[in-house]
């Protein structure tokens, strides 16, 4: 169990045998571009300069992204530090590492997974969340003339001092993807 999730077991928060504020959601997004264009926009190094929610955006640590989107490489590991401007929620930190792999089925059609893993949580400025942990897996593939994105997102999260349903955040999530998805294709339309 995650040292936060512990201490809110130990203060009574938590059941100490599992987690009570876990919230999943599934859901996808397709992009009008192909997946090594929307990849190179994806791992983009310096997302703070391109993307206006992005106030800061550092790579901590990586492998070689060059490699990568040649395929020469199989995967794309990097480690990130990040603060975004969330509507309503205010500004976000996180810290957090990221690994993207190349796959191809076996008639040679590309996929890219990627997986998130953040055990040490999201700060927000607003101070009506606390996520102490967020994990995505997603693969995206070729889908009639652009990609498609699949995505599975857990966060252990709680708001405070409001009650609201777990549905509210499984939606902003979903609908999340799709303005992702805009934003990329209109980066890559903008070039």
């Amino acid at each position: 169990m995650p040292r936060a999730s512990r201490v809110a077991a130990e203060q009574g928060v938590l059941p100490v045998w599992g987690y009570k504020n876990i919230i999943g959601a599934l859901g996808q997004a397709d992009y009008t571009h192909d997946i090594d264009t929307v990849l190179e926009v994806l791992t983009h190094p310096n997302k703070d300069q391109i993307f206006d929610d992005y106030e800061h955006f550092t790579l901590l640590d990586s492998t070689d992204r060059a490699c990568f989107l040649i395929r020469e490489c199989e995967t794309y590991e990097i480690e990130v530090e990040q603060t975004l401007a969330i509507p309503l929620l205010g500004k976000s930190d996180a810290t957090y590492t990221q690994v993207y792999r190349h796959i191809e089925d076996d008639q040679g059609t590309p996929f890219v997974y990627s997986r998130v893993v953040n055990p040490f949580g999201v700060d927000f400025s607003s101070a009506i969340v606390d996520v102490d942990q967020q994990y995505q897996v997603y693969a995206m593939y070729p889908h009639q003339g652009g990609t498609r994105r699949v995505e599975a997102y857990w966060v252990e999260a709680q708001f405070v001092g409001l009650e609201i349903p777990d549905s509210v955040a499984v939606d902003q999530f979903a609908s999340s993807l799709d303005d992702w998805a805009e934003k990329i294709d209109g980066y890559i339309d903008g070039q």
